[in-house]
Formats: C-alpha cells, structure tokens, sequence
C-alpha cells in the first residue's frame, strides 16, 4: 500500500505543478512519476497539459494564460503491458484526452491491482 500511496501523491503534485509534460515509468531517472514494478515498462506513458481552444477566439482568446482551461492528455510510449482509458487500451503514440471521472490503468486492467486512478479535471 505505501508503494502506491507513493506514486499516487508523486501523480496528484505534478499535476498540479506547472508541468506542461508529465512522464510515467519505472526508471527514476526520466520520469516525473515512477511506479516501480515489472507491469509497468521504464518510459511507459506521458501525460501533456494542452490548453482548450475557444471555438470564438482559438488558443490565444484569454489575456492571462493562467486563465485558460486546459485539458490533459495520455499518450503510451509503447509499454509491454499498456495504458488503459475506461477499458481500452491506447496504441503506441495515441494521444487520448482524458475527462473528469475516466478510469486510467497502467498494465493490464484485468489483474488483481492494477496501477490505477479515477482521473479528476485540475485547473490551471
């Protein structure tokens, strides 16, 4: 429980950091989140802060870039075991924006624990 516990808090900081990219993986040395175990691969999945456009005004529209909503977004690097959104799993270089209540699995999510999370909207 504490290893996750670990990852988990290592997840909810970065996203609410200022990071634009967000790496998860097991290797310490290249990810912002490490999961260390053998479902998950060395550079397994990316998360990318990307702003929402207006449909008026484009990505530009706000004056304060503090302001603007953004929209996260999990692409898998081309991990052995996969990244999984509500069930399905993400192809190599897939870059899926996530929603509010969307469950996000790291490995297979047919195992017994999978490293999971419910995806929670975070404002910039």
């Amino acid at each position: 429980r504490e290893a996750m516990d670990g990852w988990l808090g290592a997840m909810e900081a970065a996203l609410w950091s200022s990071a634009v990219c967000i790496r998860i993986g097991r290797a310490p040395d290249v990810n912002e989140v490490v999961i260390d175990s053998a479902l998950v691969s060395r550079g397994h999945a990316e998360l990318t802060r990307v702003p929402i456009a207006s449909p008026s005004k484009g990505l530009l529209g706000a004056c304060d870039a503090e302001a603007r909503p953004i929209q996260w977004q999990l692409c898998d690097l081309g991990s052995a075991n996969g990244s999984w959104v509500e069930g399905r799993r993400l192809r190599k270089g897939e870059a899926r924006p996530l929603k509010a209540g969307e469950h996000v699995t790291f490995g297979p999510p047919s195992i017994d624990r999978p490293f999971a999370f419910i995806f929670r909207q975070v404002r910039a």
